[in-house]
């Protein structure tokens, strides 16, 4: 049962009609952690319909729902398993396993990444670096590429955690060996677009954007950010930053008047920073334009594996490290307000944890905590301004929830939800 927050009124006069969008892949659309959906904030409430509820196999990837089909990647008897479900009702529809997965006593089983739907077909990348491309209408295989076994793939503790990333005709991710470390392949028959670079892996997925007027993919890898032209992999710069155990959030791309602005940041006593990135002629450049200390035993300047969101000048994301809401208890990670320019934040509000994440939707950012606790605020820089919180039963909460075509989708360590926001 979805519990109401305390002092939050539920009460709604009117519904106004939603405008509804998919969320396909990783970071939503366009993979920058932003849905589409339209009139989200006016209609939600601290009393929200549950759709449905269903048990799944462990895993720390979120949904990717295209139409009324949701795609999940779980751990089934020790495979890991793409399951495509009835996004309005929750019944499956169909199964596929992909490969074996890793148990780690520390968090629990893989996969930890998100599937990717581009019209008839949906993508996942096992943990083993098993990157599988299958149909929508009943999960038979289209292509596969074993990159550790095709490519000499690389390994990473607690196996890969990238999630495919699509692009137009491509799909992106990393984790080749030596001269293919970062990887285009066509999306449609699998064929290598490019493979480049002698870089090793992180945790973390690529980012695409234009920056400067060139499209181009960031990877964060463990020297750094660097970034390559989508057309055909050519390098265009880098910005050198400390790796230590694992870096698992993607790099933040700015837009509009911080065009040039990308964030990227890491735990484990890392820390966070901004890069300028400047173009002369057809030359790009990166220097270091701010950094951030980690900070205290729990990190509160960095976001560990939650990925933030950028809007209209500002990064919103939980911040901290192993920083968690125990059953209700403790005062849990903050989620933070950041000036992308400068790093200077302005507002933070306690008691999230430091798993979970943000999205942005409808003028408003949506934070799940790991405990379960689902708040949509307004994305001002001014403060903290929350309109309505609920929270889901369960533990373990360590993916970001997803809105789509008018509902949040989430995950629990055991449990799937579908909960309608229209209501």
């Amino acid at each position: 049962m979805i519990r109401p927050a305390a002092l939050v009124c539920a009460a709604l006069l009117f519904a106004a009609p939603l405008l509804a969008a998919d969320w396909p892949q990783y970071r939503g659309p366009r993979g920058d952690g932003s849905s589409d959906d339209k009139n989200i904030a006016k209609n939600f409430s601290a009393r929200p319909k549950l759709v449905w509820k269903i048990p799944i196999g462990e895993g720390f990837g979120t949904f990717a729902v295209a139409g009324d089909k949701a795609f999940i990647f779980v751990d089934r008897s020790g495979r890991e398993t793409l399951v495509c479900l009835n996004a309005n009702t929750g019944k499956e529809i169909w199964a596929k396993p992909i490969d074996g997965t890793i148990t780690d006593n520390q968090g629990g089983s893989n996969p930890r990444s998100t599937p990717a739907v581009s019209g008839d077909k949906v993508y996942v990348y096992s943990v083993n670096l098993k990157l599988a491309c299958l149909s929508v209408a009943d999960g038979k295989e289209v292509w596969m590429h074993d990159i550790k076994g095709e490519m000499n793939g690389q390994n990473l503790q607690w196996g890969n955690a990238i999630s495919p990333v699509i692009d137009g005709d491509r799909v992106y991710v990393a984790g080749g060996g030596g001269g293919k470390s970062m990887l285009a392949f066509n999306k449609d028959d699998g064929k290598i677009a490019w493979a480049v670079g002698d870089e090793k892996m992180t945790h973390a997925a690529p980012a695409v954007a234009t920056i400067l007027g060139v499209k181009q993919v960031v990877y964060f890898m463990q020297s750094g950010l660097v970034s390559v032209s989508a057309d055909e992999g050519k390098e265009l710069w880098r910005g050198k930053f400390p790796y230590k155990v694992s870096t698992a959030a993607s790099p933040i791309i700015g837009t509009g008047k911080d065009d040039g602005l990308v964030y990227c940041t890491a735990g484990y006593n890392v820390g966070s920073a901004c890069f300028k990135v400047t173009k002369k002629g057809d030359n790009f450049a990166a220097e270091q334009n701010w950094f951030h200390d980690y900070e205290g035993a729990k990190g509160s300047n960095v976001n560990h594996w939650s990925t933030p969101v950028y809007h209209d000048g500002y990064v919103y994301g939980i911040f901290g490290f192993k920083d968690f809401v125990v059953a209700g208890r403790g005062s849990g990670g903050p989620v933070r307000c950041m000036e992308l320019a400068t790093g200077k934040f302005t507002w933070s509000q306690p008691g999230f944890g430091s798993g979970g994440g943000t999205i942005y939707v409808d003028g408003h950012i949506l934070v799940q905590g790991d405990a379960g606790r689902v708040a949509l605020i307004e994305a001002t820089p001014t403060a903290y301004k929350e309109k309505a919180e609920f929270t889901l039963p369960g533990e373990k909460f360590w993916c970001a929830s997803i809105v789509a075509n008018g509902k949040l989708y989430a995950r629990s360590k055991t449990e799937a939800f579908c909960i309608d926001l229209s209501k």
